[in-house]
């Protein structure tokens, strides 16, 4: 890997915040009444659930196909506390792409949809120089096309970018690009990474950690 780095891309879910899924099916569970399998079949059905994340149908209209397969009814209102209840902020990762954002440039790459988007909105407005979400573009991760409009977005050559996901389809995808990447585990981790590739230089160590 290169030494020259502009810009570096972070991943939402297990990178910037962690997905709590037990939250969103033991919450609906309790409000509806069904079984886990019901509940996750209705959540992730492949075309409602990939419609949603590539913005091609509104909240309501996964919502209502969500409680077409549950055959349920709940006040739309609960249905997005607890569809939103996934997302938990990881304060120490954000301040952390925080002081990285000192000495890069920082976009924010996910797949995701507006209403789990809406819980990250104050953090990511204040940690990014842009926003690719694949509810806006209408492409997901590992879709080749959601990288390319990435690097339009920044002006950015693949070498001068560092990718960070936790999935590595998404990053084998991104790699076929000329991308760096970085599979994510732990912050401890990637700045060990960081320190070794020479990404650090210059920089004071402590504050970052």
């Amino acid at each position: 890997m290169g030494k020259v780095l502009d810009w570096i891309f972070f991943d939402l879910g297990n990178v910037l915040c962690r997905l709590d899924f037990s939250a969103v099916w033991n919450g609906f569970i309790r409000e509806t009444g069904r079984d886990i399998d019901i509940v996750k079949k209705a959540l992730y059905d492949d075309n409602l659930f990939n419609a949603f994340e590539k913005g091609r149908i509104s909240p309501e209209q996964y919502y209502r196909g969500v409680c077409r397969i549950m055959e349920c009814s709940m006040d739309y209102k609960k249905f997005v506390n607890i569809w939103n209840s996934i997302v938990v902020p990881d304060p120490e990762m954000i301040n952390f792409a925080l002081k990285l954002k000192e000495i890069y440039r920082i976009l924010v790459l996910s797949n995701t949809n507006v209403l789990n988007a809406s819980v990250l909105e104050a953090d990511v407005n204040r940690l990014a120089d842009e926003i690719v979400y694949s509810y806006e573009v209408g492409y997901m991760k590992p879709e080749k096309e959601i990288y390319e409009i990435a690097l339009e977005r920044a002006g950015a050559e693949p070498e001068a970018v560092l990718f960070v996901d936790d999935l590595k389809e998404n990053l084998e995808s991104a790699s076929k690009l000329g991308i760096n990447v970085y599979q994510f585990d732990t912050k401890a981790n990637f700045y060990r990474f960081l320190t070794d590739q020479g990404f650090l230089e210059n920089f004071i160590s402590e504050i970052l950690f």
